[in-house]
């Protein structure tokens, strides 16, 4: 069923719930069997034995031109997880024009088109139906689209990704062009467009490299042309957060079709970061990280320094520093942000009680100190979280379980800098410890010395249960929510992980691009800072749904001129 099938139009999609157990589990599979299979049945090199219609493709024809002989061509990347973030930019990208620019002849998707992971039914609820909505009738002469798989678009082999844009069919009002997972685009004014496939290991593969440095740019592109890079993920980001690490920097395959771009090399843009950012590097070449399609928005506030390999200049971010960081807090609120996960620590804490077993709730419902529990002194909880300790290391039951638990904690960390991974994962697993133990012992107590239940009575145990995983629902998620706040904010970790959890529809917007007949390429930023919640029936021959409720205008937040 596609949204305009559905009341409440593009808001019907509710935006992916990261945190639910459900979509836990199935996305934890997904990363594993994709990485697995990904290794051993390589879609790219099937492709390879298909061999194209044509070297490139070719859209430097006046046909792709508008009156003033310009190309106009739109970026956008990150598609497909909430509604009516992905129709708010497919309704700018599909007007007859937004902020004075023409609707553009070429749309470009840069990768992960599709959350939480690819299938048939998410690409036709998810991506076809917003842009059919936004654009209901072909224009003529029909625009033209492109597109590159990210990591979401290869958890099912590049199945659905192949049958969507590599069949020579129409996507939505768009006619597809290629044949391939990646792509060489011959533009007007001298520019050249080049769509990469790193897959999941993050490199282009040899049979790429060759297409691209051997065959395109050797025998096609020349010596005074230009190009553009299109890839599913910023790597000069990560090679700087590698460098960061001490980690040694292999030149990769990517790297080597750009050492033999050279200078022809002006524009670099990648998606995968759900937000927008710039820098500048030497002659005025251009790295851009535009993710803004439709998913949950990514920080900007990170650790990043403003120069990146000591000759990136950051520019201009997309949403700005300090609006990333008032968003942030919105981790206080990880209980009612994310319902769902507190059923994953009730459990938690419910296993974590029967590992203790009774011998803790004895210790502080039993005996004398029954008379004393009402007069607990503030150092009381030490002595608890010390009769946990004591309880679990003296039952190997016990200890095994905490050991693969904090294990567990330690994998889940950000593991971009070994030190944290240790530190912050055992840290946060010794404080969902903490807090375990003293949920069950609150329980003992209260069973025991208010209830009147005799301890080690199975009734204990029942009625346990049923204080246990409510107060280990809200006391683990309200945790869980303060730990990735901390991450984010003292550490510069978990910047998804963080941000993925507040579900931001906002801050959202694509690229408009435009080669004039000169042969300038013209970069235009254009931002949604509020994304409509409210939809209503568009006018007849228009888009489907338009915004109710005042949001959803666009804006040219940031510009760039290419020579």
């Amino acid at each position: 069923m596609t949204t305009s099938t559905r009341a409440g139009g593009p808001a019907a999609v509710k935006m992916v719930g990261w945190y639910e157990p459900g979509q836990l589990l199935k996305t934890a599979l997904d990363v594993v069997f994709s990485t697995t299979l990904g290794r051993h049945a390589d879609n790219r090199r099937a492709q390879a034995l298909t061999p194209m219609p044509s070297p490139y493709i070719d859209l430097s024809g006046r046909d792709h031109l508008d009156d003033e002989g310009s190309f106009w061509l739109d970026y956008v990347a990150d598609c497909g997880d909430g509604g009516s973030s992905t129709y708010a930019v497919a309704a700018g990208v599909a007007a007859p024009t937004c902020n004075g620019l023409p609707r553009a002849s070429l749309l470009v998707f840069g990768g992960d088109q599709v959350y939480p992971g690819a299938s048939r039914k998410h690409y036709d609820e998810r991506l076809v139906a917003p842009y059919q909505e936004a654009l209901p009738t072909p224009p003529q002469p029909q625009p033209a689209v492109l597109a590159i798989p990210g990591n979401h678009d290869w958890y099912d082999s590049l199945a659905s990704f192949t049958r969507l844009f590599c069949s020579g069919e129409d996507f939505a009002a768009w006619k597809t062009r290629q044949s391939h997972s990646y792509f060489a685009a011959k533009l007007a004014g001298g520019w050249w467009l080049l769509g990469v496939d790193v897959q999941l290991d993050h490199d282009i593969n040899l049979l790429q490299l060759k297409y691209f440095r051997d065959q395109i740019t050797a025998r096609e592109i020349q010596p005074d042309d230009k190009v553009i890079i299109c890839c599913p993920e910023p790597f000069w980001i990560t090679e700087e957060l590698e460098r960061r690490r001490g980690l040694e920097i292999t030149k990769t395959n990517l790297q080597k079709l750009i050492d033999a771009l050279g200078s022809r090399l002006r524009l670099t843009v990648a998606g995968d970061l759900h937000h927008y950012r710039r820098h500048s590097g030497p002659n005025e070449t251009q790295w851009i990280t535009c993710g803004c399609g439709g998913a949950f928005t990514h920080p900007t506030h990170d650790s990043l320094p403003a120069r990146l390999r000591s000759d990136l200049r950051h520019e201009t971010s997309f949403p700005p520093s300090e609006t990333s960081r008032r968003m942030a807090r919105g981790n206080f609120l990880f209980l009612f942000k994310n319902p769902q996960f507190g059923v994953l620590t009730g459990l938690l804490y419910l296993m974590i009680a029967w590992g203790l077993g009774t011998h803790m709730g004895e210790r502080f419902a039993s005996g004398v100190e029954i008379e004393e529990i009402g007069r607990i002194p503030i150092t009381e909880p030490l002595r608890i979280a010390r009769a946990a300790a004591h309880t679990a290391l003296i039952n190997q039951v016990s200890m095994g379980f905490i050991l693969v638990l904090i294990l567990g904690f330690v994998l889940f960390t950000d593991g971009r800098y070994r030190r944290f991974r240790w530190f912050g994962g055992i840290a946060h697993a010794v404080i969902h410890l903490v807090a375990a133990s003293f949920v069950y012992w609150l329980a003992t107590y209260l069973l025991i010395t208010v209830w009147g239940l005799q301890p080690k009575a199975m009734l204990q145990y029942f009625f346990a249960g049923w204080i246990i995983v409510p107060a280990g629902w809200i006391l683990g998620s309200v945790i869980m929510g303060l730990y990735l706040w901390l991450s984010l904010n003292l550490f510069g970790q978990h910047p998804n992980e963080a941000f993925s959890s507040l579900k931001i529809q906002d801050w959202k917007g694509f690229l408009r691009m435009r080669v004039s007949k000169e042969g300038t390429l013209d970069v235009h930023f254009i931002g949604i800072r509020e994304v409509p919640r409210k939809w209503q029936r568009g006018p007849a021959g228009g888009p489907r749904w338009v915004a109710a409720d005042g949001r959803g205008s666009c804006e040219i937040v940031d510009r760039v001129s290419l020579s």
